[in-house]
Parts: structure tokens; C-alpha cells; sequence
């Protein structure tokens, strides 16, 4: 589920916040909506896919960059057209999955 280091402690608790402020923004709790922790090296990447065979619900990227436009989140909008949005330093990039909604996406550093 999670690692027990430092780092992933601390996004883990942020995200307990998040579900506590927000009723029913989360699955039943923290632990069962956490999926884990992602580290993209310059060069790296994760291919087009849609989460769809995974839990539905919010998704929530949590970004944090050393240089700001040397990464980005990509996707396909629900009027089908291609955005990319360029990361920086402890932005979020927060969108929903469900049955009518298959949200096809892409990250690169």
C-alpha cells in the first residue's frame, strides 16, 4: 500500500486532512483511496491510460518539481481536445473517473 518513509508519511496525512475537510471526497479512508508514490527522473514517464480498471473516483497528483516546465500532465478534456499543462513546484492536478468518465492522461519529466 504505502511505504513508511518520511515523505510518504507526510502526503499521506495531507490527504487524511483533505478527506476530512471534504466528506465524501475520498473512498472510506486515506488508506484505501493512497495508491502511492511516483518519482518521474528527468526523461521518465507514464504512457496514455485511463485508470478505468482501477478504483473510480478523484484523482489527485500531487506535484512537486525542481524546475518549474521541466515536466508535464497532459489529457484528454471531456470536449475530446488534448491539453497539456506544464508542472510546477506543489501544484495539484485533480480530475474524477467514473463510468462516464474515462479521463485519458499522460505525465513527462
Amino acid at each position: 500500500w504505502i511505504s513508511g518513509g518520511p515523505c510518504a508519511q507526510r502526503v499521506q496525512k495531507a490527504v487524511e486532512a483533505l478527506s476530512k475537510n471534504n466528506p465524501g471526497f475520498l473512498s472510506a479512508s486515506a488508506s484505501d483511496a493512497f495508491r502511492g508514490l511516483f518519482w518521474y527522473p528527468p526523461g521518465g514517464f507514464d504512457s496514455w491510460h485511463t485508470d478505468s480498471t482501477l478504483l473510480k473516483g478523484w484523482r489527485l497528483y500531487l506535484v512537486d518539481v525542481a524546475e518549474p516546465s521541466d515536466s508535464f500532465f497532459a489529457y484528454q478534456g471531456p470536449n475530446k481536445k488534448w491539453h497539456k499543462v506544464t508542472d510546477s513546484s506543489q501544484k495539484l492536478n485533480m480530475f474524477n473517473v467514473n463510468e462516464d468518465n474515462e479521463v485519458w492522461h499522460a505525465v513527462a519529466s
